[in-house]
């Protein structure tokens, strides 16, 4: 089921995906993002429970594809899934955030010093891994402008903690 909702919200192309905007809406008004989150809150052992980590990463992808190159779900999502910033730690789910914020200069600039204090934690507790990165650079440049809010916070934060 995960699979045929990713399927409807992008087309892979030969140069990459390209959004299904009309399956996009389709999918937001019957709330299956709503269903997909209940989904993810769901407790199990990462350690020992493959399959549902398995079902997890899909959960993830399909949230993904059902904000890529769409403001307002990207808007739906940061309401109901980035709200809730300080439970974000696993490497999927800062995937997940940083399909939220690509190229949306709106939320974007929303961004707060607090937020990107946990991401930088998260590279201090984790180590310098390439997700936690990009996020920082998926909140520092959108629509190929950049957001000196962000700049500005993510240079101070990166520079205090190097010291």
């Amino acid at each position: 089921i995960l699979r045929r909702m990713m399927a409807l919200c992008v087309e892979e192309m030969s140069d990459g995906l390209c959004a299904r905007e009309n399956e996009q809406r389709l999918l937001r008004n019957m709330d299956v993002h709503v269903a997909v989150l209940d989904l993810l809150k769901i407790p199990y052992d990462k350690a020992e429970d493959t399959r549902m980590n398995h079902i997890m990463r899909l959960a993830h992808n399909l949230l993904q594809y059902f904000c890529y190159e769409n403001p307002t779900n990207q808007a739906k999502l940061f309401e109901l899934y980035f709200n809730d910033y300080h439970q974000i730690s696993e490497e999927q789910e800062v995937e997940t955030c940083c399909y939220i914020f690509m190229n949306n200069v709106q939320l974007c600039k929303t961004i707060t010093e607090k937020h990107i204090q946990h991401f930088v934690h998260l590279i201090e507790l984790h180590g310098r891994k390439m997700l936690y990165i990009k996020f920082l650079q998926t909140i520092v440049k959108a629509e190929n402008q950049y957001i000196k809010n962000c700049q500005d916070i993510v240079m101070s934060e990166g520079v205090g903690n190097a010291k």
